[in-house]
Order: C-alpha cells, then structure tokens, then sequence
C-alpha cells in the first residue's frame, strides 16, 4: 500500500508541475504576442521619427543658408555704413573749414566796415 501511496504521490505532483509548465507556456505566448505588438509600434515610431528627424534636418539647412545670407548682407551693411561714416566725417571737416573761412571773410569785412 505504501507504494501505490508513493505512485499517486508522484503522479499528483507530476500533474502539478505539468500544469504549472503549461501555465507559463502559455503567459510566455502572451508576453511574446505584447512583445511582437511593441516591436511593431517601436518599428512604426522608428520610422515616423526619421521622417520628422529628416524634415527638421531640411528646415535646419534652410535656417542655415538664411543665416549665411543674412550675415553677407550685414557685412554688405557694416562696409556700407563705414563708408557712410567717412563720407560724414569728411562733409563735416569740408563744413566746418567753409565756417571758418566765412568767419575769417565776415570779420574782414567788418574790420573794413569800422575803417
């Protein structure tokens, strides 16, 4: 009796382990159905970020051209406004020797005038 004991023993935990093999197998086919579900989407986003990646890049290369085309056009600017500068300070080195050289005329023709 002891063995037939031993036997349903073995056998019952047999079946245990069975059943707790075939319970995982089959929580290990979910996890792998969510796993292939989220490679899928991750496989999606990958290639919806490198659109949006390749886009941002093409709008970084515009920027950037502008950028070069507006610092052209400040140093275009920068020159131009120095020589607007010279021309200014020349005119008004011209402007102030004409003052004084009607000042020296106006002052002749006052002396000459109180004679």
């Amino acid at each position: 009796m002891l063995v037939t004991n031993d036997l349903d023993l073995t056998t019952q935990v047999l079946i245990q382990i069975r059943d707790e093999i075939v319970k995982t197998n089959e929580r290990l086919d979910k996890t792998n159905e969510r796993l292939g579900s989220l490679e899928t989407k991750v496989d999606t986003m990958r290639v919806e970020l490198k659109g949006e990646i390749a886009k941002t890049n093409e709008k970084v290369d515009t920027l950037n051209n502008k950028v070069d085309t507006l610092n052209n056009k400040v140093d275009t600017l920068n020159e131009k406004t120095d020589a607007i500068g010279r021309y200014a300070k020349n005119i008004s080195r011209r402007q102030d020797k004409a003052i004084e050289e009607l000042r020296e005329r106006v002052a002749k023709l006052e002396a000459r005038r109180k004679n």
